[in-house]
């Protein structure tokens, strides 16, 4: 399971930085339809665009150091795809200290850099909404730090999933289901997540 998983990672994103690209793609795709669907189309844009330029930076210091450290803590931030396939299998503490593994992890770095910029705009975005404006459909109230921190974690859990396979659903934790949906999970769950999205713009 585990080098059949790696085998797919090396096929289609190791080194690609077209894959790390289009990996991009989901801030507009997925997270603008939760943000707009919570507070208005706009604002959501808006709040993405600063964001953004804030997720280029060092952001654990600071107005969001409290944001960054929780998210952190939670392996919302750091625990990429890319990582998952990277060391899943690895049981010693030489398995990551091979040449193979350090040039891997190298090639690694556009499609997990991406992944580390989407959740982190996601997260500032959904945060500055929060405390801004407050989101009433979640129950979160305008400038209440602790419940922006809470509602970021969700949008970035929710829009990117926890990043590991154990919080993938249950019949995708098995060895068969590993190798076979080891990246195609991410598609179906955003996919539903953008459905949902819609349909509590348009309808709820």
């Amino acid at each position: 399971s585990s080098a059949l998983t790696f085998a797919s990672y090396v096929e289609y994103i190791l080194g690609s930085v077209s894959s790390a690209v289009v990996n991009t793609t989901g801030l507009l795709f997925s997270v603008l339809p939760m943000l707009g669907a919570r507070t208005s189309f706009p604002s959501a844009l808006g709040a993405m665009h600063d964001a953004g330029k804030v997720a280029m930076r060092d952001w654990s210091k600071g107005k969001y150091a409290a944001l960054h450290q929780e998210l952190d803590s939670r392996g919302l931030l750091s625990h990429t795809v890319a990582r998952e396939a990277l060391e899943r299998g690895k049981t010693k503490g030489s398995d990551f200290d091979g040449v193979f593994f350090k040039a891997t992890k190298l090639l690694s770095v556009p499609f997990a850099e991406s992944e580390k910029y989407i959740r982190a705009t996601t997260a500032i975005a959904a945060y500055e909404l929060a405390m801004k404006q407050g989101v009433p459909s979640e129950g979160v109230p305008a400038n209440n730090p602790m419940a922006a921190v809470e509602f970021a974690a969700k949008i970035v859990r929710d829009a990117h999933t926890g990043g590991m396979a154990e919080t993938m659903p249950r019949w995708a934790q098995g060895n068969f289901g590993r190798v076979i949906w080891t990246f195609k999970n991410i598609v179906l769950q955003q996919t539903f997540v953008l459905a949902l999205a819609m349909k509590r713009a348009f309808y709820d």
